[in-house]
C-alpha cells in the first residue's frame, strides 16, 4: 500500500514546494544550518531549549564561511525555530531524544491499535487520537509544539488516550485507570496550570513594560523590566528590551551586563548590534567590530547593517575597509527594491566617490 501511494505523497510535496518555493527555500537554509549544530551535538544535544539561542549564531557561522552575495542569502532571517519539532528535538537533546521520539510513537501507535473502545466513549477517542495526528503532522513542517496552549492540548489528549483500560478476554473500556496514574495526571496537570498561570501574568507585565516604553515612560519601562529579570521566567526578548532601554539611559555597563543575559536565552541580529553599539561606546572597538560583522553574517541581506559597518570604519578613520564594504552594498542582490534601500545606496556611492 505504501509503495502504491508513494508516487500521490511525492506529487503533493513537490506541488506544496513549489506553490511557496521561496519559504519552501528558506526552510531548506534551516535544516541544512541546523544540520551544522546536529553534526556536532549528536550525542546529548545542545540542550533544552537552546536552538532558538545557538541557530542564528550557526547562521552567522555558515555565512562567514559562504558568500553573502548569494542567492541563498536571500532566503536567510532571525529565525527561532527549526520549522519541524521532532528534528528540533533531536537537535536539542541528541541520541536521547531520538529515542524519546521513537518511543512515544510507538507506544502511541500501539495504544491505538489495541484498544477496542466502547461505543459510548468511541467519539471522546477518536477525537483525541485526530487531535494528537494533527498536531504531530503540523510538527513536521511548523512549530506547534513550541507553543504552550498547544503542548498543554498534546499532553492532555495524550493521557486521555493512554487512560482508556484494556483487559486482555474482551477490551473493556475503563476511564478509571490506576489510583498511581490519576495522581501522576492531577499532579502534572496542577504544576502545569500553575505555570500557565504564571506565564500569562508574566506576559501581560510585559507587554505593559513595553507599552510603557513606547509611550515614552523610560524610567517607569525600566523598573518594570527589571521586576521581570527576576522571575524565573527567562524571556530573551524582553531581557534584550530591557538592555536597550538601559542604553538609551546611557547605563552603559549595566546595558552591557543585561545584555550579556540576555545571549544566554535569545540571539537575533539586534541583539548584536545592540551589543556592538554599547562596545563602541566603551571604546571597545575591537568587540564593536566583531558584533558588527556577526550582524552582517547572521542576515547577510539587510543593507542598513552594511551601512552600519561603513560607518563605523568611517570613525575609526578606516578608509580601506570602509570601502570595501560601501561596494559590497553597490554589488548585493537586493530582494525588493525601496526608498530605504536607494537612500542607502546613494549613501554608498557618495562615500566611493569621496
Amino acid at each position: 500500500m505504501l509503495w502504491v501511494n508513494l508516487p500521490m505523497f511525492i506529487l503533493i510535496f513537490a506541488g506544496l514546494y513549489f506553490y511557496k518555493a521561496d519559504s519552501s527555500s528558506g526552510r531548506l537554509l534551516i535544516y541544512k544550518v541546523a544540520a551544522t549544530m546536529l553534526k556536532d551535538n549528536w550525542q546529548v544535544g545542545i540542550g533544552q531549549g537552546q536552538f532558538k539561542v545557538k541557530y542564528n549564531l550557526a547562521q552567522a557561522q555558515y555565512f562567514s564561511k559562504h558568500s553573502i552575495d548569494s542567492k541563498e542569502m536571500l532566503l536567510a532571517d532571525n529565525t527561532f525555530y527549526a520549522f519541524n519539532d521532532f528534528y528540533q528535538f533531536v537537535i536539542e537533546h541528541g541520541v536521547m531524544g531520538f529515542v524519546f521520539i521513537i518511543t512515544i510513537l510507538y507506544f502511541l501507535n500501539k495504544q491505538i491499535k489495541t484498544l477496542h473502545e466502547h461505543e459510548a466513549h468511541k467519539s471522546l477517542f477518536t477525537s483525541a487520537v485526530a487531535s494528537l495526528i494533527c498536531i504531530l503532522v503540523g510538527a513536521l513542517f511548523s512549530y506547534p509544539l513550541q507553543m504552550f496552549p498547544i503542548i498543554f492540548q498534546f499532553i492532555f489528549c495524550f493521557a486521555l488516550i493512554n487512560s482508556f483500560g484494556v483487559t486482555e478476554k474482551n477490551y473493556t473500556v475503563s476511564l478509571n485507570g490506576s489510583k498511581w496514574y490519576r495522581a501522576f495526571i492531577l499532579t502534572i496537570s496542577i504544576l502545569l496550570t500553575i505555570h500557565f498561570w504564571f506565564y500569562f501574568n508574566y506576559k501581560n507585565k510585559s507587554l505593559y513594560a513595553f507599552e510603557l516604553s513606547k509611550s515614552g515612560f523610560k524610567t517607569k519601562a525600566i523598573s518594570r523590566y527589571k521586576e521581570l529579570s527576576n522571575c524565573y521566567i527567562k524571556e530573551g526578548n524582553d531581557l534584550f528590551e530591557y538592555s536597550r532601554e538601559l542604553y538609551y539611559s546611557n547605563q552603559l555597563q549595566e546595558a552591557k551586563k543585561m545584555l550579556s543575559i540576555a545571549k544566554k536565552y535569545y540571539s537575533s541580529n539586534e541583539v548584536y548590534k545592540l551589543s556592538a553599539s554599547i562596545e563602541a561606546e566603551l571604546k571597545n572597538y575591537k568587540q564593536a567590530e566583531g558584533d558588527l560583522k556577526t550582524v552582517i553574517n547572521m542576515v547577510p541581506n539587510r543593507m542598513q547593517s552594511r551601512l552600519n559597518m561603513v560607518e563605523f570604519y568611517l570613525e575609526q578613520k578606516d578608509t580601506a575597509n570602509a570601502r570595501y564594504w560601501a561596494n559590497s552594498i553597490i554589488n548585493m542582490p537586493v530582494k525588493i527594491i525601496s526608498p530605504t534601500t536607494s537612500g542607502i545606496q546613494k549613501r554608498a556611492k557618495e562615500i566611493l566617490s569621496e
